[in-house]
């Protein structure tokens, strides 16, 4: 949640297979949940695959451990890592 706060964003409510979420300027957006995986000790971390509503856009939010999540990031996307 930290470092989603630091993005802008916060979880607003958690539905069976939708999110809305706060984003910058108060905005709320809605998410159809595609996919979730759970977190297990192999990979070390969990992600959502969601679908914005308004625009179809696809995003992947991740949480785990650093060792886990940062040998996945390019170079290019560094200024992803919140």
């Amino acid at each position: 949640p930290q470092a989603a706060a630091a993005g802008g964003v916060a979880l607003s409510h958690r539905g069976l297979d939708h999110v809305t979420l706060r984003v910058a300027g108060g905005r709320e957006e809605r998410y159809v949940v595609l996919k979730d995986l759970e977190f297990n000790s192999d990979r070390k971390r969990m992600s959502c695959i969601l679908e914005c509503c308004r625009t179809n856009k696809i995003l992947m939010f991740t949480k785990g451990a650093d060792e886990s999540v940062f040998p996945l990031i390019r170079g290019d996307q560094q200024g992803l890592v919140a």
